[in-house]
């Protein structure tokens, strides 16, 4: 008996595509997850003691699937999983390299067998160097990358340490990344009959999600996040309870002043009315102590009702089931429950995209009834791929010849284009007069638009509506980020645009959704983080702690916009000639970055909060401070902790947790290590086989050799800010031409060259640049 998938939607934007995961981590099991919510066919291959069945988020991130045990250390099931991978697709893993070798599991061993193999690798850190030979470890993960110097959730003023994270966000970027590179690749397929293999390292999750402060220019500008902005912070209120004022851009803070009764902050010493000194290290701490010494004043609730009346974004702190549980994720559809026949209902998140013209949906969870035998997956063979679309671009870059307009200000809804760029497409990024409002924040603006052309164009003017309407003819994608109701007053809704033109792709992102209380109320990463639960997992219920350096969901939204937008691609250029929308939010990818923790069943266990400058989660996989700097311990079981312990010289006895010297593990381990030189620990460490690793400093990762030689970093010269260090890409495809290749443009630096390739002639161009319709400064 064949048995398959048979319950992957036929109409679902992956319908027919077979997809292979040979993965340990959570990376690598939430790229296939992904893949499988949109229609894909998934095998996951499991080994008999597989580690990640354990996590109690395992039930959500293998929906969709077909489990099948197969021990890849015999020859038996070596066999097997060779058999299955000369019937796939796609193949999604994240084993090491020296192991995909030993089992021919690698790309080119992998190809060998079958040629038509989009092969995506998800190595746990770099492709090279000391640390990549490490487990996956997304705790292990931030301590090399740099992202734990940046002092993660230390309270503002503190002194900072190195810290962690406790949601593993870097694994889940890695795994909604390499779910981008997989499609990306299927649909390069689909255009040139040729399959072509990617990797996403774990540093380039890091990469993606710390674009906005791992970036370096001459020109320098205060921090953000919870503590650096006055505008931009947590704040407690009267009663004790938080808030987050989330005025990133200038009129949202004057209106906050305005609600505060504080406009004479803005002729503060240091201030002198110009927005841009509330940046400056020097007048930002005085300008904070203003205002928490203002909401202590009230209460929470009695501020939020005021700054909502003025349409000041902000957020309450909540807890991962307040959110999960709220009116917006209901009306929304983003939590959904499914039957499981060992654990029975199981409440989880939906998939975080919907598409207007194929199924992304949870059609059912991999209980017992979905575990197979070896053998009976797949055995009739794959259909025949149709002839090439466009065999010319062979050697080209997976999307060269795709066209976007990218509407959106700010991040999450152009970190979606970056990506597209990054993969080799044309992106135009379309200014209103005055420009995209985070150029205020220069170094990062640059970051996120890095080879972009820039077209400046006013489309509250009729000629402007007008002239936007004949450029959508002639692009394929139309991407950006407003609150509902804004599309269809610009003329730029998804029907609009598709009557001018039936085959684009138009990627909506929204901050809290398309309904629901929040719907019409913007929304900014750390609003998300509030609401979301992650601040409080961070830190604590009485001390919530955000995500420092990182845009979660800016930069998690963008991704799966990504996603989607290839997905909707891959459709129109397999199945069905047309285009359709791409509809997603920043509050729909919260629900795929904390997927695991908030999944729930009866007999699930709590998921873990955090503390303050929060080390790790265990005695024996967290950060330590030896005499010279930090190192990062990674030990993955029983074994490993006693080794840890027994090297250190401690009493083996302390690792069991009935013992009563158990509450003091993490003390002696810590005193044993203090005495320590770092680099000699984590060499001894090494040797006897427990993971281990120094802290990368903050101020080491532009200079830091190793994440040199993993091409971390590349150098632009802005024209505005001198030489900038920015990051160099996010999905490596070994022999094609993709990454960045210039600097991000002037508002409107290119409109002049982009409407003349676009076929508007030169005369009518002078007469649009002197109405103002288009502007530009070329």
């Amino acid at each position: 008996m064949t048995i398959t998938n048979t319950d992957a939607d036929e109409h679902g934007a992956l319908h027919g595509v077979r997809v292979l995961e040979i993965a340990d981590s959570i990376a690598g099991t939430t790229a296939a997850m992904l893949l499988g919510d949109l229609g894909a066919d998934v095998v996951r291959v499991e080994g008999q003691r597989a580690s990640l069945a354990r996590d109690p988020g395992y039930v959500c991130w293998t929906r969709n699937k077909m489990v099948v045990e197969l021990d890849r250390a015999t020859p038996a099931g070596l066999t097997e999983i060779r058999r299955l991978v000369a019937a796939t697709d796609v193949v999604v893993t994240d084993l090491g390299r020296a192991e995909l070798e030993q089992l021919r599991l690698d790309a080119a061993s992998v190809r060998a067998v079958n040629e038509r193999v989009v092969h995506i690798w998800e190595p746990a850190y770099g492709h090279v160097g000391q640390w990549s030979n490490l487990p996956h470890d997304h705790v292990v993960l931030g301590a090399v990358s740099g992202h734990a110097g940046v002092g993660i959730g230390a309270p503002a003023g503190s002194p900072l340490k190195p810290s962690s994270v406790v949601v593993p966000l870097l694994a889940y970027q890695q795994g909604a990344m390499a779910a981008t590179a997989a499609v990306a690749g299927l649909f390069r397929r689909a255009r040139t009959g040729v399959a072509q293999a990617a990797s996403t390292s774990g540093l380039q999750s890091v990469a993606a999600m710390l674009a906005a402060v791992m970036a370096d220019a001459p020109r320098k500008a205060a921090g953000g996040g919870s503590g650096g902005l006055p505008h931009y912070r947590m704040y407690q209120c009267g009663d004790g309870e938080w808030l987050f004022l989330g005025a990133l851009a200038q009129p949202f803070f004057l209106r906050a002043l305005e609600v505060l009764e504080l406009m004479d902050v803005m002729v503060m010493p240091g201030v002198d009315g110009q927005w841009l000194n509330l940046q400056l290290a020097d007048v930002a701490p005085t300008v904070i102590e203003r205002l928490a010494a203002r909401f202590q004043e009230r209460s929470r609730d009695e501020w939020l009702k005021v700054l909502y009346e003025a349409d000041v974004p902000c957020a309450p702190l909540s807890t991962r089931d307040e959110w999960f549980d709220s009116e917006t994720v209901a009306l929304n559809g983003w939590r959904v429950a499914r039957p499981h026949a060992e654990l029975g209902v199981v409440d989880l998140p939906s998939p975080p995209l919907r598409m207007s013209d194929a199924a992304t949906e949870v059609r059912h969870l991999a209980d017992g009834t979905r575990r197979v035998a070896p053998g009976t997956c797949w055995t009739a063979p794959p259909p025949a791929l149709p002839a090439a679309t466009a065999p010319e671009l062979a050697d080209a870059a997976p999307l060269a010849g795709i066209r976007v307009l990218d509407l959106a200000a700010f991040v999450a809804g152009t970190f979606g284009p970056s990506i597209l760029c990054d993969l080799g497409a044309e992106v135009i990024k379309v200014e209103a007069p005055g420009g995209d409002p985070y150029r205020d924040f220069p170094i990062s603006f640059a970051a996120f638009n890095q080879s972009k052309r820039g077209l400046g164009l006013d489309m509250k003017q009729v000629e402007g509506r007008a002239l936007f309407l004949e450029l959508v003819a002639g692009v394929d994608v139309v991407a950006d980020g407003v609150r509902p109701g804004v599309r269809t007053r610009l003329g730029t809704d998804a029907a609009t645009l598709h009557r001018v033109n039936p085959r684009l792709v138009r990627c909506s992102v929204t901050g809290w959704g398309e309904v629901g209380p929040l719907a019409e109320t913007p929304a900014f990463d750390p609003l998300v983080q509030s609401r979301s639960g992650l601040a409080v997992a961070q830190g604590g219920p009485t001390t919530p702690q955000l995500i420092q350096g990182m845009l979660v969901h800016d930069i998690g939204t963008g991704t799966l916009a990504a996603l989607g937008i290839l997905a909707a691609l891959y459709q129109r250029e397999t199945a069905t000639g047309r285009g359709q929308e791409v509809v997603l939010s920043l509050a729909s990818a919260s629900t795929f970055f904390q997927s695991g923790e908030l999944t729930r069943y009866a007999s699930k266990p709590v998921s873990p909060v955090g503390n303050p400058g929060w080390a790790g989660p265990s005695a024996v996989r967290r950060l330590y401070e030896c005499v010279d700097g930090w190192i990062v311990v990674g030990a993955r079981d029983e074994i490993e902790a006693r080794t840890l312990v027994d090297e250190l010289g401690l009493d083996v006895t302390l690792v069991d947790p009935t013992s009563p010297q158990a509450a003091l593990l993490a003390e002696s381990v810590g005193a044993a290590i203090a005495s320590c030189s770092s680099a000699e620990l984590v060499d001894r460490l090494c040797l006897r086989g427990i993971p281990a690793a120094a802290v990368l400093p903050r101020d080491h990762v532009f200079t830091d050799p190793w994440l040199a030689e993993n091409g971390m970093f590349h150098h632009v010269e802005q024209p505005d800010l001198g030489t900038c260090t920015l990051m160099s890409g996010y999905i490596t495809w070994p022999g094609v031409p993709v990454g960045y290749r210039a600097y991000s443009p002037g508002i409107g630096a290119n409109s002049r060259e982009v409407l003349a390739e676009l076929g508007v002639d030169a005369g009518r161009i002078d007469a649009l640049l002197a109405t103002g319709a288009v502007h530009g400064t070329a």
